[in-house]
């Protein structure tokens, strides 16, 4: 369930870091990477957590309606079937996700008065008073008021963004992959970790290894295009994301040409300088093409040159 670009900026984010201190040999740099994607599943489990506490804070209200001797008809207007059903207990009993509520014991840094924030704007929403009308806990139900929950309210909250800041400093850069992750969980009721290596994490490691194991030749590739450019003074993101985009070009068979050329186009727009998309995109491209005339481009199965 791990996103192939949020892993290609994981491993820019490495060969940064090596940049910055060349002495790390790969062995470190593939541990950097390896703990940078567990705090990125850490993050993402947080946020489902959070979100079932607010769900959970509705036997809380109940409780408190119970004991009131005179509430308003929106006051009582409660129903526990936001937590207590098949989505939740799905989410809830997943291997890995009681991993981390045992290891991490997040409940130690949830601000529980944000939890119950989000609960009573929650409660005051035509999204949530249909829900508890229909009575209904069927899939399609439950998707749809979580993905509302989290996707319209806590995820645009700025107070919540602004605490999660505080609380996991990689959620600025991770936000937007971790909103795709409960999304994912939410339609599917899968957490979707386990303690294997899927195909994206080791599609992440071996492009790491390979685009550290031949700097040499891919700058060997790369100096003759640049002309006027002094090599020391470009933007460090830039040339590493030429790097990554020739080694995937160069050797991985199965990831067509124009897919590693737009995807390291897209991750300069994000990390590096205003004119860089054009750059890398000129600078691959130059590159390609007389790899390929010269025949150097092997490619198979989805991953032909001209997909």
């Amino acid at each position: 369930m791990h996103s192939r670009r949020n892993l290609r900026i994981k491993v820019m984010q490495a060969l940064y870091a090596h940049q910055q201190n060349p002495s790390r040999d790969f062995l470190s740099l593939r541990k950097a990477l390896q703990q940078s994607i567990g705090e990125t599943d850490k993050l993402f489990l947080f946020n489902i957590y959070f979100l079932i506490r607010v769900a959970e804070f509705s036997i809380d209200d109940l409780q408190a309606q119970s004991e009131k001797h005179l509430s308003t008809a929106d006051e009582k207007n409660v129903s526990t079937l936001i937590y207590k059903n098949a989505l939740v207990q799905k989410l809830t009993g997943d291997e890995y996700y009681r991993g981390f509520v045992e290891k991490q014991k997040p409940h130690l840094k949830t601000d529980e008065d944000l939890v119950r924030k989000f609960y009573l704007e929650l409660k005051k929403s035509e999204e949530y008073k249909k829900f508890v009308a229909e009575n209904s806990a069927d899939d399609k139900s439950l998707s749809k008021i979580f993905q509302f929950l989290y996707g319209e309210m806590i995820y645009q909250s700025e107070t919540f963004d602004s605490w999660m800041e505080d609380l996991y400093p990689i959620w600025a850069d991770e936000h937007t992959f971790v909103h795709k992750q409960v999304d994912t969980a939410l339609k599917t009721g899968e957490i979707g970790l386990d303690d294997k290596e899927d195909d994206a994490v080791k599609f992440s490691f071996q492009l790491l290894e390979k685009t550290f194991d031949c700097e040499n030749e891919l700058m060997e590739l790369i100096k003759p295009k640049l002309k006027n450019w002094d090599a020391d003074r470009l933007a460090a993101i830039d040339l590493i994301l030429i790097k990554m985009a020739l080694s995937e070009i160069l050797y991985f068979e199965n990831i067509p040409v124009k897919v590693s050329i737009n995807e390291y186009i897209d991750i300069s727009k994000l990390y590096s300088t205003p004119k860089s998309k054009d750059f890398v995109n000129g600078m691959v491209d130059k590159i390609k093409n007389e790899l390929m005339r010269d025949g150097k481009i092997q490619k198979s199965g989805r991953g032909l040159v001209n997909d």
